[in-house]
């Protein structure tokens, strides 16, 4: 029998994910000396907390549905799947530029996974979504800069 993947699953890797990036930033922040890399990583780790936040409400109050498609359903599953290394992670135990490098790929997956529950559940609905994958790519973009600058 197929395993059903539907919102609340898309969720609870959100949240995953989030606090994931959480400890990520929370440990760079930890790692280095310079004020600004301690300041950047510090703002991100605090975006990531809120938007656990707002991840986990979502799931408390029930306020999107997914329509009923098994083939997307399946697509989701290997969605979710493919998550779980990124979620295997041990922040504290990375280099700065491993720790970087993770930290944009937790924000193209997080990005990926709200564009496609943004895909499912329409443009009502998504809005809030929609709002968080602006931020996700003001992260990317901040990491990649940071990275690039200080050549990691």
């Amino acid at each position: 029998m197929q395993e059903i993947f539907g919102l609340d699953d898309l969720l609870h890797t959100l949240v995953s994910l989030e606090e994931l990036g959480n400890k990520l930033y929370i440990a760079l922040a930890e790692k280095t000396s310079d004020a600004k890399a301690k300041s950047l990583f510090s703002f991100l780790s605090e975006q990531e907390n809120m938007h656990r936040e707002r991840y986990s409400a979502m799931l408390d109050k029930h306020e999107m549905t997914l329509p009923d498609d098994s083939d997307y359903s399946s697509y989701i599953k290997v969605l979710v799947e493919s998550t779980f290394s990124l979620l295997q992670v041990t922040p504290g135990e990375k280099t700065v530029a491993e720790a970087l490098s993770i930290g944009m790929q937790l924000e193209k997956e997080t990005i990926l996974f709200l564009s496609e529950i943004c895909a499912m559940v329409g443009a009502i609905q998504s809005k809030p979504l929609q709002d968080i994958i602006l931020q996700e790519r003001g992260h990317l973009r901040i990491l990649v800069e940071f990275s690039q600058k200080h050549k990691m």
